[in-house]
């Protein structure tokens, strides 16, 4: 069954937030633990590089792009190559 398209975006907006959420507490956990606060960025995109691939290797993750749609397509995909 095809989902309108409120039902898109409430889901992209939601997984996305749910994203942004569990990268902030990634990056508040490496801010305490890596003691130079140059590397704290390079670190904290290694770490959602390593949860990006536990969760495509998983399966879980086209789980959550079904649900998300755009709102989860570009996190993991997109966001190192746009930082860098």
């Amino acid at each position: 069954m095809e989902r309108s398209a409120g039902q898109q975006l409430l889901g992209a907006f939601v997984v996305g937030g749910i994203i942004a959420v569990v990268a902030q507490v990634i990056m508040m956990v490496v801010s305490m633990i890596v003691p130079v606060p140059n590397l704290v960025a390079p670190v904290m995109l290694i770490v959602l590089g390593i949860v990006g691939m536990v969760l495509v290797l998983n399966g879980n993750y086209k789980k959550i792009t079904e649900i998300g749609g755009f709102g989860a397509g570009i996190m993991f995909c997109g966001l190192v190559d746009a930082v860098a």
